[in-house]
């Protein structure tokens, strides 16, 4: 049970309910309780599946807030009665019965009972000292099967797991935000921040993975193939603290679920593995280092300057907007927010990059919300890198250093800029800049290590 509430009104609120055995993906799944009040900000969208189709409104009442459940159908839950909230006991057909009103707003109710003090586990961090503050020691990631709960097309292809990073964000204009709420800009395709591959670890046979990974960092996986091309990738980020292990269910876990007790897989048979970093190091990820390069080289013969195909497709770096062509082609125009709509007729190699547009959705349709299937976007789908290693376009097929930055570039979301492209981009300088408590900075912003030493 939760609070449907809002980005900007913190006051506005439906209550709804999230059910995963009833399915993954809206509609499946999610029900809306107060079925007279819309979601808040959002809107309704073009279907809005109820609790019960027994609810009836009783009273009038504009917000609810912090639902408590006690039970399948009745919870406690703060309501806003002409301006106030106030405290009742609810039931998922509407009916309600006034528990607390007080001088003030009532939140957060829950009932409270003796119950036995639950078990405290020991601390096992190994927190790094001063003199450790940027070299804290990492922690150990495993997985028994990374195939667990996967599509059974997935079984078996996967030769490596992929770890990647995102840097923290320190680098602020603060004054303007040029595209999409952000600035500086790093992508057109995600308002996100500088991403970094930290290399690959081998998959067993068996799905099982067990390796060393760096602590304080925000980590992200791909499966891969053996051509080093993303079949999955996760959605959200992971990490470990100094000195900790913890273990994955795999690419498809249910947090609502564990998994059957295997002992013995493949990996944890062995020492952990160490992270094999890329051909490139730690550098970071962006379209002017890993791509254009590699057209100049490889295509810019017949697709730049004189070139007989450059009416067709025309290669060349060029343009003065925020983000310059053929970075806007080759990842086909995406929208922000809304539908996407690409031309009927789409020009010569638009959109070939076949990366996830993950803001180019229409918010209010529920089909844009459905889980991405593997194998049906990145690298393992990307006509790019297709044509840029396959040799059927005229026998062009690039080095291996070359197809590898591709993949990389695709596989993160096509990237517009890393930090080296920031770190070009002077410390804003304005008008009362002065009067901050912290000075904005690009060029110079702090590099940020975590976790910091505990005194």
């Amino acid at each position: 049970m939760f609070t449907g509430s809002a980005h900007h009104d913190w006051f506005a609120g439906s209550v709804g309910i999230v059910d995963t055995r009833r399915g993954l993906n809206f509609p499946g799944g999610l029900t809306k309780v107060t079925a007279e009040l819309e979601w808040p900000e959002s809107g309704n969208g073009p279907v809005d599946p109820i609790e019960t189709e027994n609810y009836h409104k009783s009273g009038d009442y504009r917000a609810y807030q912090t639902p408590y459940p006690l039970s399948e159908d009745v919870f406690l839950v703060s309501a806003n009665r002409a301006g106030k909230f106030v405290l009742y006991l609810m039931d998922t057909a509407g009916n309600k019965e006034l528990i607390y009103e007080g001088a003030h707003h009532v939140f957060h109710a829950m009932p409270l009972k003796p119950r036995p003090k639950p078990a405290v586990m020991p601390d096992t961090v190994r927190w790094p000292s001063v003199a450790e503050r940027h070299d804290p020691a990492g922690g150990i990631i495993f997985s028994n099967n990374v195939y667990h709960n996967a599509p059974a097309e997935l079984q078996s292809k996967a030769s490596y797991l992929r770890i990647l990073t995102m840097d923290a964000k320190t680098y602020s204009y603060w004054y303007k935000r040029p595209y999409a709420s952000t600035g500086p800009v790093v992508s057109m395709v995600s308002s996100e921040g500088v991403k970094r591959i930290l290399g690959t670890v081998p998959i067993e046979s068996d799905g099982s993975v067990h390796f060393k990974a760096p602590s304080g960092k925000s980590l992200y996986f791909q499966l891969l193939d053996d051509k080093f091309r993303a079949l999955q990738t996760m959605r959200s980020i992971s990490g470990v603290m100094p000195g900790e292990t913890r273990g994955c269910l795999g690419c498809h876990e249910m947090h609502s679920t564990t998994p059957a007790t295997k002992t013995d897989a493949e990996a944890l048979h062995r020492a952990p593995s160490e992270i094999t970093a890329p051909p490139w190091g730690d550098e970071s990820i962006s379209y002017m280092r890993f791509v254009q390069p590699v057209l100049d080289k490889y295509c810019g013969e017949c697709h730049q300057g004189a070139g007989e195909a450059r009416g067709k497709l025309d290669l060349t770096y060029r343009g003065d907007g925020l983000f310059k062509e053929p970075y806007v082609l080759l990842i086909g125009n995406p929208s922000w927010g809304a539908a996407y709509h690409p031309p009927d007729d789409p020009p010569a190699g638009f959109g070939i990059a076949d990366t996830i547009l993950v803001e180019a959705y229409d918010q209010r349709d529920p089909a844009a919300y459905v889980t991405p299937e593997p194998m049906t976007k990145l690298s393992y789908k990307s006509r790019l890198v297709d044509i840029a290693a396959s040799g059927k376009h005229y026998d062009v097929k690039v080095d291996e250093l070359s197809r590898r930055k591709l993949i990389a570039w695709v596989d993160t979301m096509c990237p517009y800029r890393g930090d080296q492209e920031v770190r070009q981009i002077e410390d804003p300088e304005f008008q009362g800049i002065d009067w901050l408590a912290i000075r904005p900075q690009i060029k110079n912003a702090p590099v940020v290590v975590r976790p910091g030493p505990i005194d």
